[in-house]
């Protein structure tokens, strides 16, 4: 995450609550990695980033971390029940 530059709380806080309920390595797959990239990303928010990545991308990383039990919160909420 630090490679990121990520500087303001609230951006902060997304970043980490993506990793939670999506996929802990969500930052590395290749559609979102480089948009994150600070040289690239420059002063655009973070929200604005996650948007511009595709819904399909956002799918298989969730899909990833449930098959690879790579806990997320939707994979801790189903064992909980």
């Amino acid at each position: 995450m630090s490679q990121h530059l990520i500087k303001k709380q609230n951006e902060l806080m997304l970043f980490t609550l993506v990793g939670l309920n999506v996929n802990l390595t969500f930052d590395a797959h290749p559609a979102i990695g480089p948009k994150l990239d600070p040289k690239q990303r420059f002063d655009t928010p973070l929200q604005q980033v996650f948007l511009s990545v595709p819904r399909k991308v956002w799918e298989d990383l969730l899909e990833s971390a449930q098959q690879s039990q790579i806990p997320s919160r939707t994979h801790i909420s189903s064992a909980m029940n």
